[in-house]
């Protein structure tokens, strides 16, 4: 996460909670900690603990009832590892009994000392307001900035995804390379090439040789190369000595590269 991010850390990550889970931040208690090993300069690592809320309740409330206050709620990962994170804070006040009482006592208090500091008070609600209104300010561009980073997240895993499908039809396919090579064995020294065209799997070669029809045995004895056939009539030039063919057949894989034109 951005570090400008971090004051407001806790509001984003209940966003997070009914993004990136099935259940909303009512259900779960939460909280995070941060990872110092995996910081990059000006963005923070943090680790979110989630837990259902309904695991710890029903035994802090008999706790409750015995008289016995909770003090912390601590967190273990799978190995049994303790996490350094206190999800006591996370709990709703109202739902603990002695927390209840708790209140009332403090309301009692209080209400003892409105008379002597309500010009304290106004002071400070006016002060507080000016605090959360730049704290929604900041909120909302970490909110933006939270988007940006999903954005671009997005983005890389598509972009390795393609590239790990091309890697995959680069290795299983033969290249443009091993074509040219193949047609050069192949190709009697009497017969030139004067075009060559690849589009996905079919090949169209064009050219004279002073024998076409031999032509169409000797690619069709390669391993690359099928369905082997002239797409026109093979005609004369001037002089009677060379043949003008033009010859398509299929590479057994598709070729990587989808287009070649050579004159």
């Amino acid at each position: 996460m951005p570090r400008s991010a971090l004051f407001n850390l806790d509001k984003i990550l209940d966003l997070e909670i009914s993004r990136a889970t099935p259940f909303s931040p009512s259900e779960v208690l939460s909280g995070w900690y941060e990872l110092p090993q995996q910081e990059q300069d000006d963005h923070k690592a943090v680790a979110h603990v989630i837990a259902r809320k309904a695991l710890p309740l029903g035994i802090i409330d008999k706790l409750s009832a015995r008289g016995t206050r909770v003090d912390r709620v601590l967190v273990r990962d799978a190995d049994g590892a303790p996490l350094p994170i206190d999800l006591r804070n996370s709990l709703a006040i109202a739902e603990l009994p002695s927390a209840r009482r708790w209140q009332r006592l403090c309301a009692g208090s209080a209400c003892a000392t409105v008379a002597l500091a309500i010009t304290a008070v106004i002071m400070m609600l006016s002060r507080q307001a000016a605090e959360l209104e730049l704290l929604d300010r900041r909120l909302e561009a970490a909110e933006v900035e939270a988007k940006k980073v999903h954005v671009e997240i997005d983005a890389i895993e598509s972009s390795s995804q393609r590239i790990v499908a091309l890697r995959r039809e680069k290795l299983s396919s033969p290249s443009l390379l091993a074509l040219w090579a193949e047609l050069t064995r192949l190709l009697p020294d009497s017969a030139w090439l004067t075009g060559i065209s690849v589009r996905e799997s079919t090949v169209t070669i064009d050219g004279t040789a002073q024998s076409a029809e031999t032509l169409i045995a000797a690619l069709d004895g390669s391993p690359l190369f099928e369905a082997v056939a002239f797409t026109g009539p093979v005609t004369k030039l001037p002089g009677g000595k060379l043949d003008r063919f033009t010859v398509t057949f299929n590479l057994s894989q598709p070729i990587a590269t989808t287009g070649l034109a050579a004159r």
